[in-house]
């Protein structure tokens, strides 16, 4: 099971990665200010959901 829930984690950051990419790309041809405080905003929360959510689902599912 614990390799299967590692396969899962990565296919998650790898279709997170292509969400934030896609999203990156939209905002950037805006090209607005507000497009890029938005993206940096959303980036800092994807980033800390990943974060949180990795560890908590590792260390819990794992222990």
């Amino acid at each position: 099971m614990g390799s299967s829930k590692i396969a899962l984690g990565i296919l998650g950051l790898i279709v997170l990665g292509n969400v934030v990419v896609s999203m990156a790309t939209k905002f950037f041809q805006n090209g607005t200010q507000q497009g890029t405080a938005g993206l940096l905003i959303f980036i800092g929360m994807a980033s800390y959901g990943v974060f949180w959510g990795w560890n908590r689902f590792f260390k819990s599912s794992d222990a």
